[in-house]
């Protein structure tokens, strides 16, 4: 009995430090990434390894910021952050199958559960990949 109440306390555990994990990712990771646009002045590397008076622009970089962009690139722009998240989300949950599958101490509920959710993200993500 007590073992069985460590382990589902340690389950509850583990899965809220991996949400916490996933959200801190999603919230703060792109807010460290915020970073000034390239400007068209040197940026003075002093000649290490010969590039000295490199002039980097938003164009050289590929950050470019065009606000009469066509309706169908924009759509585009959506489907591609979509696709790349429902990949997020589908090897996750082929993490999540894996942990169910690792814990499941031989019971054949959690086993057959763990190969269906396994299955089903795996279709998943190659149907993402193949798009």
């Amino acid at each position: 009995m007590l073992v069985k109440n460590i382990k589902e306390n340690l389950k509850k555990i583990a899965g809220r430090c991996l949400l916490t994990l996933t959200l801190a990712i999603f919230f703060i990771a792109p807010n460290i990434a915020l970073a000034q646009q390239g400007v068209d002045t040197p940026v003075g590397f002093e000649d290490t390894a010969g590039l000295e008076n490199t002039v980097i622009t938003n164009e050289d970089s590929g950050i470019v910021l065009d606000t009469n962009t066509d309706l169908r690139i924009f759509i585009a722009r959506i489907i591609n952050v979509s696709f790349g998240l429902l990949g997020i989300v589908l090897l996750s949950l082929i993490i999540y199958g894996g942990w169910v599958y690792m814990t499941s101490e031989g019971d054949s509920d959690k086993v057959s559960r763990a190969k269906a959710i396994l299955k089903n993200a795996a279709i998943g993500l190659l149907i993402i990949l193949s798009s």
